[in-house]
This record gives C-alpha cells, sequence and structure tokens, in this order.
C-alpha cells in the first residue's frame, strides 16, 4: 500500500510536469528555433510573443496558459473508472463541454487538427466520416499518461493506450510512441537513478520492442495493423541507441531526422515537426543533457515547432526520473496554477476523480474566454491574415468590381441617377 501512494505521487508529479511543460511550450508553437533565439536574446518561462510575430499576430497565445493538450490529459484521467477506462465517458465529456461565443471548440485552446475533428464528432455523434483521422498527432502522447495510474501491469495498459491513441488518429507512429513514452515513464519511475536518462529510454525501448511483438494479439484487436506500430517502435529504439552516447544536441537532432527519413521516405528538417516518432527520441536527449533537470521545460520550449508537446514529453521524462523538478518561478508563473493542480491530483483518487469535468467547466471556460479577449484585442489593427492569398470566386470578384464602380462616382452622378430612377418609379 505504502508503496502505491508513493507510484502514485510520482504520476502527480509527471502530470504536473506535463501541465508545465505545454505552458512553456504554447507561446512558441509553430515558430522555428533560429527565430526564437533572433527575437529573445534571454532565456526565460512564458514571454509575450508578441514581438515574434510581427504580422502574424494571429498566431498569438497568452503566456503562462496551457493548452488543449493538458485539458485532454486531465479528461482522460477522468475517464479511469474503477480500474478500467472509460471511452465512452471521455467521448461524452467532449460532446457535453459547454458552447463559448466567439469559440468553436468550447474551452478548448488551441486543439490541433486531430483534437478539432474529435470535438467535432463528439458534439455531433450523428455526423459519420468515410475516413478516419490519420495524420500524426504528437499532443496525444503526453497526454496518454493518466493511464497509469491504474494499473502497473505494461499488458493491461496496453489496450487502453491505444484506444485512447485511436480517438484521436489512426496514425502509427502517434500510436507507437503513446505506448512508448507511457511504458517508459513506468520505467523510470521505478528504475535506478544512477542509470542515465538516455540510456535507461534506451534499455526501456527495448523492452517495449519485445513486449509489442509478444502482444500483437492486443493490438490487433485495437484496430491497427501489429507490424505498422512495431515497426514505429523498432525506429524509436533505434534512434536511440544510435544517439545514447552523442554529446551534442544538435548532432542528436541530425541523427533523429536522418533516421526517419529513411524509414518514411520523406524529407525531415527539423526534429520539432509534429512527428512523435522524431520529437519522443528528442525529448529523451534534451532530458539526459540538461546539467540541471529543472532546465528541461525552457530549454524544449525554445526548440518551437510542436512546442508545447515536446516540452511536456521533456518535463514528464525528467520528472519521472528525478522526481519533483519544476522550478518554483516556473510553477508559479502559471495561469490558474493551484486550481489545475489541485484537479490533476484529483485522478489519484477513484472517488475524487467523479468532481473533475464539473471543475473544468467551472473553471476553464473563462480563461478560454479571458484568452479571446486579449487576441481580438491584439488583432484589431493586424487583422487575420490567414485567407489573404486565398483565390478569390467569381461572386467576390464581381462583387469587387460593383464596390469600387460604385465608390468612384461623384455626387452629381449619384444625384442624376437617383433622379432617373424615381421617375420610372411606378
Amino acid at each position: 500500500m505504502y508503496q502505491d501512494i508513493i507510484v502514485n505521487e510520482k504520476i502527480k508529479n509527471v502530470l504536473i510536469a506535463v501541465l508545465a511543460g505545454d505552458a512553456s511550450g504554447y507561446v512558441f508553437e509553430g515558430m522555428k528555433k533560429a527565430h526564437i533565439k533572433s527575437v529573445f536574446k534571454k532565456r526565460e518561462a512564458f514571454p509575450d510573443p508578441e514581438p515574434a510575430l510581427k504580422k502574424n499576430m494571429n498566431k498569438w497565445k497568452k503566456p503562462g496558459l496551457y493548452s488543449s493538450l493538458t485539458q485532454f490529459m486531465i479528461l482522460n484521467g477522468a475517464s479511469i473508472e474503477k480500474k478500467q477506462w472509460n471511452r465512452e465517458k471521455f467521448i461524452q465529456m467532449l460532446g457535453d463541454s459547454p458552447e463559448l461565443p466567439g469559440l468553436d471548440y468550447s474551452f478548448f485552446r488551441s486543439p490541433d487538427a486531430a483534437g478539432r475533428n474529435l470535438i467535432s464528432m463528439a458534439k455531433n455523434p450523428q455526423l459519420k466520416k468515410d475516413t478516419l483521422f490519420s495524420f500524426p498527432c504528437s499532443n496525444v502522447v503526453p497526454s496518454a499518461l493518466p493511464l497509469l495510474y491504474f494499473s502497473e501491469n505494461s499488458e493491461n495498459l496496453l489496450f487502453p493506450i491505444i484506444s485512447y491513441s485511436m480517438l484521436f488518429t489512426t496514425d502509427p507512429g502517434t500510436i507507437a510512441s503513446s505506448i512508448a513514452m507511457s511504458l517508459l515513464i513506468k520505467d523510470l519511475i521505478n528504475s535506478d537513478k544512477n542509470t542515465g536518462i538516455h540510456k535507461a529510454s534506451a534499455h526501456s525501448l527495448a523492452k517495449t520492442e519485445s513486449f509489442t511483438k509478444e502482444h500483437e494479439n492486443i493490438i490487433f484487436r485495437s484496430g491497427i495493423n501489429p507490424d505498422y506500430v512495431t515497426g514505429r517502435i523498432s525506429l524509436i529504439r533505434k534512434i536511440l541507441d544510435k544517439t545514447v552516447n552523442i554529446e551534442k544536441l544538435d548532432d542528436c537532432e541530425k541523427i533523429i531526422c536522418k533516421e526517419t527519413e529513411e524509414e518514411l521516405q520523406t524529407r525531415i528538417a527539423r526534429a520539432t515537426t509534429n512527428l512523435p516518432e522524431t520529437l519522443f527520441p528528442y525529448a529523451v536527449s534534451i532530458a539526459e543533457r540538461c546539467n540541471n533537470p529543472a532546465d528541461v521545460f525552457i530549454t524544449a520550449a525554445y526548440e518551437g515547432g510542436a512546442s508545447s508537446a515536446l516540452s511536456s514529453m521533456t518535463g514528464a521524462i525528467a520528472s519521472a526520473c528525478c522526481n519533483n523538478i519544476i522550478p518554483d518561478e516556473l510553477l508559479s508563473g502559471i495561469i490558474n496554477r493551484k486550481k489545475i493542480s489541485a484537479i490533476i491530483s484529483c485522478i489519484s483518487s477513484e472517488k475524487e476523480r467523479k468532481t473533475i469535468y464539473n471543475e473544468m467547466i467551472q473553471s476553464e471556460p473563462p480563461l478560454t474566454l479571458k484568452e479571446l479577449e486579449e487576441y481580438n484585442s491584439k488583432n484589431k489593427k493586424n487583422p487575420d491574415n490567414k485567407n489573404k492569398n486565398k483565390p478569390k470566386t467569381r461572386r467576390d470578384a464581381e462583387a469587387e468590381i460593383s464596390k469600387h464602380i460604385v465608390e468612384s462616382w461623384t455626387k452629381i452622378d449619384k444625384a442624376k441617377w437617383k433622379k432617373e430612377r424615381n421617375k420610372h418609379k411606378v
């Protein structure tokens, strides 16, 4: 019993590290590392991204807030019932999330394409789509971690991890990374701390590769080809093996990109792209090479790209190995810190878990609406230009021509036209 309490406390610390990583990376999402470095000369937690956005203020996000990654993670934890994961409850909570003015996806902040698709399907269950979402979704990987609470047995974890991941996407890399990440965190919590994060991770992936090959029947029963999943786990294991003795982070990134390119037959310029097979080993590389474990959050966040997912993974890995590592100045800067930390703590308790959804729908909508209010204020002089290069339809072109013609009339022309029009009125 005492051991269970210790493990549960460590899992809670991992989930709070996911929250801290998500909040750290939120403002840098989609930015390039070189651009971040050129604009922000000093690394600090939660800088306002405005100086780096210029005319792209439509990408602005509120510093100190966390994204839908954390929100999905919490609702995932709230879906655990009596040592089982309740898929239908998770979907229902998404479907029942309140409608908010000016927002399409309730209180969920900046959900990626897979998250938006899932919310839409949950709110409109009568809609049937011909094809399932099949693109990579890195945010799924850290948001699956609450499932560690209900079983220490890897065999019991496998099916719910795959089921949760497949709600978002059928991408085998995402599913493989979710399995590998969850089992790695479980191993790191119980591992010898003197081994080192990278070596322990490489050892864990070797175990996971063997484990998934032995339990292909569970993967098949989940609705995906086991060969696709085990193949991506083998890729991650190979990357970790090849980077374990590399000193510089930049050199690790080159190896990660090269190995993934050869496997997927596609050009990959950065390890921070929204591809779980690159983000996961890159998170391990960062966690290992930060001299101070508390630095992993900002180090990962300032890499840009899929920064929320990367910083969340890195923080979770470092926390699993070194326990409570979040610096006070970072933790204190997270908006709604006390409330959201208390909600995360409820995941470990069967009784308190039942209160999570109500707590979320009370605390999260005001935060999302506040961010929207500030976003609209900042974009008054910088209107959303996402569609500025969109080709005009014939109707749009004709309307624009008519507008120019009308605006070019003189007052005398308009007066004559009105006089003639009035003559012919019946």
